[in-house]
Parts: structure tokens; C-alpha cells; sequence
């Protein structure tokens, strides 16, 4: 699908400038004054059109708030961030997070979390540098907008807290 011949402009983000709206039916409402402490990096297993494709068709019951291209000159937003996308099948478990946020313990990780995919295969030796720089453009973004430190504890990867059946990011997601 080649998205640059639509008739149609593309609608921009009102949460992040730089990403185009694609609406997801996907989501939900977070619960009452919860708003985003984390955000969980994931790869689509797969390519960008693909992923945000599936991410926006009610069909698939899943969601992200964000997907980056494999070369970072285009990001998408599926979900609001104020609303609760469908990113990750876990309830929080501190002990996967270093004891981090240990009040959250049970909770479905969807409610206080950003899911933010990433063109490509948790199994991939290496990343473009340009889908780096665009995750870390948004990843500081998000930090700055919610107060949130620049860690490992609020940075995460879907096979962090999922590792029962998820490795994505994967073992060569460059963390720094």
C-alpha cells in the first residue's frame, strides 16, 4: 500500500506534530485520573503498512497508541494518548520491572501505559538508525509531557513484562 498517491491529505496528530492520525477502533477509556507512567516498546513483526493496517482494523481487537517506519520518516498515531490502546495482554507485574511501580500490581498494563511499535522482527540484528532517532524523538516527547524519567523502569520492552509468550523489542533493540 502506497499511502504518498492518496488522493486524500493526511490528517496530522494532535498529540505528536511530526505523526499522521489513523484512527483505530481499538481502545478504550483509561480509568479515572490514570494517566501514561510507561511506555512499552514493541516490534510489529512485520512491515509499517502492515502493522498500522492491522492495528486499525476493528477485526483485529489490538491497538497501539504509535507506529514508527522502518526508516523513521514516518511515524503513525492510532490511538489518543489520553485513551487506553490495546497493546499488551499483561497484567503488571513489579517484579518483571525491578519493584518499580508496585502499586500497579494486577492491573491490565494498557491502563497507565503508551504502546509505541516499531517496523521490523524482535529477531533482526540491527535497527535503522533513522527508526531509532524517530522512537527517541517521541520517547523524549512523552517523557517531557508526562514527567517522566528517561529509564529502563518507564521504558520498557513488551517481552519485559510478557516474557510468558513475547520477546519484542528483541535482544538488538538499542536501549541507550
Amino acid at each position: 500500500y502506497d499511502d504518498t498517491s492518496a488522493s486524500a491529505p493526511l490528517t496530522k496528530s494532535t498529540d505528536y506534530g511530526p505523526a499522521i492520525w489513523r484512527a483505530s477502533p481499538n481502545h478504550s477509556a483509561r480509568p479515572s485520573g490514570t494517566t501514561p507512567s510507561m511506555v512499552i516498546a514493541h516490534t510489529c513483526e512485520g512491515s509499517y503498512a502492515g502493522c498500522w493496517g492491522w492495528l486499525a482494523n476493528s477485526a483485529s481487537g489490538v491497538s497501539a497508541h504509535y507506529v514508527v517506519n522502518e526508516t523513521g520518516s514516518e511515524i503513525t498515531q492510532l490511538v489518543r494518548e489520553y485513551r487506553k490502546a490495546w497493546h499488551i495482554g499483561a497484567s503488571y507485574n513489579c517484579s518483571l520491572n525491578s519493584n518499580v511501580q508496585c502499586n500497579r500490581n494486577g492491573q491490565s498494563s494498557n491502563n497507565f501505559t503508551i504502546g509505541m511499535e516499531h517496523a521490523g522482527y524482535a529477531a533482526q540484528s540491527s535497527f535503522n538508525t533513522g527508526l531509532v532517532q524517530a522512537s527517541a524523538e517521541l520517547s523524549c516527547e512523552l517523557s517531557q509531557d508526562y514527567n517522566r524519567p528517561r529509564d529502563r523502569f518507564h521504558f520498557v520492552g513488551h517481552g519485559q513484562l510478557q516474557p510468558y509468550n513475547r520477546t519484542d523489542p528483541g535482544p538488538n533493540w538499542p536501549w541507550t
